[in-house]
């Protein structure tokens, strides 16, 4: 429900809307990525994770405003990131170097030319598209797409892993002892249900390794330092302004 809701709502603000039967994941149209429809698409991410939090979850409803926003933004760039790579090998299985950064919206080197041309331009275009090319994340697409296609998660388990994800709250996230607590027992919660899925669904003796590579995942996609770090370089740059709402979210 969550990647449907964001594909139409993605489709429907660009405004060259399909045809119904058209707004369907497997068979949505793709389009190169912009400034304005990235950033767009964050907003609706956010916004989405939000409405997963409080569905999937019954205490974060009554968390206040700010420990709900301040966990959603954490989760974005890890879930953001393992999603972009699962869903591009999805959809473009002959371009390894393509990353869905929303679900209709993908970038690569192919087109970084155009990234820009949705947006005024601050900066001298030439020093921008050097700086883009030369990101070490698009770099690490490669990497992290085939390490996914490796492992090739079950929808049990890329469940789990969004799970662990979205509770693995990150030691600079300011939330109460008590949010931390109820983190930890989802985290518990997550791993004995894929224990459970491994042994008696799946019929694994031995899955200790199996287990071991979904973990990695947590860490390999612990890249919020790099993201902000990427986001501060284009402010910098005056590729994006400080009001963005992208660069705003890392912030507050």
């Amino acid at each position: 429900a969550m990647s449907h809701s964001r594909l139409m709502a993605e489709l429907y603000a660009r405004g060259d809307i399909p045809h119904p039967l058209q707004i369907t994941l497997e068979s949505c149209p793709t389009f190169p990525g912009k400034y304005n429809t990235v950033h767009r698409g964050n907003e609706i991410l956010l916004t989405s994770s939000l409405e997963f939090g409080r569905t999937v979850f019954p205490e974060f409803a009554s968390f206040s405003d700010k420990e709900r926003w301040d966990i959603v933004v954490d989760f974005f760039y890890r879930f953001r990131s393992i999603e972009g790579c699962l869903r591009a090998n999805e959809k473009f299985p002959d371009h390894p170097d393509r990353f869905l950064c929303n679900i209709t919206t993908y970038i690569s080197p192919e087109v970084f030319d155009n990234f820009f041309e949705d947006k005024q331009e601050n900066a001298e275009r030439d020093l921008q598209l050097k700086k883009i090319r030369n990101i070490k994340r698009i770099g690490d697409i490669f990497a992290a797409r085939a390490m996914i296609r490796r492992f090739d998660p079950k929808h049990d388990e890329f469940l789990a892993i969004i799970g662990l994800m979205f509770w693995s709250i990150g030691e600079d996230v300011k939330v109460s002892e008590k949010i931390r607590e109820i983190a930890d027992r989802y985290r518990e919660q997550i791993l004995r249900e894929l224990h459970s899925f491994y042994r008696d669904e799946v019929k694994l003796d031995d899955y200790a390794t199996r287990l071991g590579e979904l973990l990695l995942f947590l860490q390999v996609f612990e890249i919020k330092k790099e993201y902000q770090e990427h986001f501060e370089m284009l402010r910098l740059l005056n590729i994006i302004a400080e009001d963005t709402f992208t660069y705003r979210m890392q912030r507050e």
